[in-house]
């Protein structure tokens, strides 16, 4: 006599199957199934006959590999509101203030600001497994670099 086992999955009742089509289907591990030589419902991975007709899932992805489509864009963010931060206190001269009051301190600040972001730089492109080296030492010039041009640029109304 063949079994006819009922298949369950989250409360859903998916059918009544022969052992030859859940071979052929495959089913989830989070299955429950009944015939009636059961009781009650049991979980698919208790039923002998039935442990080479589940599905193989695979391992949870590494944590590494998520960091990529994760830190992109929260620096892409981060580096859009401290541009905004910066330009707001340029407008107050918070930096000519603290520069004329305390320029050792502010250029020291500035290095130190500096360094850290070339390595959120160099760390971002290392996950990419790209030349990251000069990506960091163009992330600590890219102030210096934007302010020279800057300088060289004469507004529209100077004559």
């Amino acid at each position: 006599m063949e079994i006819n086992y009922h298949i369950s999955l989250n409360g859903k009742q998916l059918g009544i199957f022969t052992l030859e089509q859940l071979q052929n289907e495959k089913v989830d591990p989070e299955s429950i199934v009944w015939h009636e030589d059961l009781e009650d419902w049991t979980p698919v991975t208790e039923i002998e006959e039935l442990k080479d007709c589940i599905k193989a899932i695979p391992p949870p992805i590494p944590r590494s590999a998520g960091k990529k489509v994760i830190y992109a864009p929260g620096y892409l963010v981060l580096g859009l509101i401290l541009g905004a931060i910066t330009i707001l206190m340029n407008k107050a001269n918070v930096y000519e203030i603290q520069l004329n009051n305390h320029p050792v301190l502010t250029s020291v600040i500035a290095i130190g600001l500096r360094i850290v972001a070339a390595s959120f730089v160099t760390g971002t492109i290392k996950m990419y497994n790209r030349q990251y080296l000069w990506w960091g030492v163009f992330a600590f010039f890219l102030p210096s670099l934007s302010f020279l041009v800057v300088a060289f640029v004469k507004p529209k109304n100077s004559k």
